[in-house]
């Protein structure tokens, strides 16, 4: 439950302020001893949750150009692909 709250005061602040919750919530569960991985995913879906609805509502009130959104999202899949196989070919060892 402390888990739940200080995650919806993190992802508010952080909403408010433009940083992006995901950057002090993953902070905040790795000094609560939650493993990086558990960590970095847990963010992730932050991030996914809170663009997400941002989206939505800007969607709604008509602020977003559709047309450059839809052109713009064909190079953010190119480039997830091509970052995650370079991620592949990189060893841990030296990131």
């Amino acid at each position: 439950m402390i888990a739940v709250i200080v995650t919806l005061i993190v992802e508010f602040l952080g909403a408010l302020i433009g940083l992006g919750g995901a950057s002090i919530f993953i902070r905040i569960l790795i000094w609560s001893d939650v493993l990086i991985k558990y960590g970095i995913a847990a963010g992730m879906v932050a991030i996914i949750a809170t663009s997400s609805s941002s989206a939505t509502s800007y969607v709604r009130e008509h602020i977003t150009n559709l047309k450059a959104a839809f052109y713009l999202q064909i190079f953010t899949v190119i480039g997830a692909i091509i970052g995650a196989t370079i991620n592949t070919l990189i060893a841990p060892e030296e990131v």
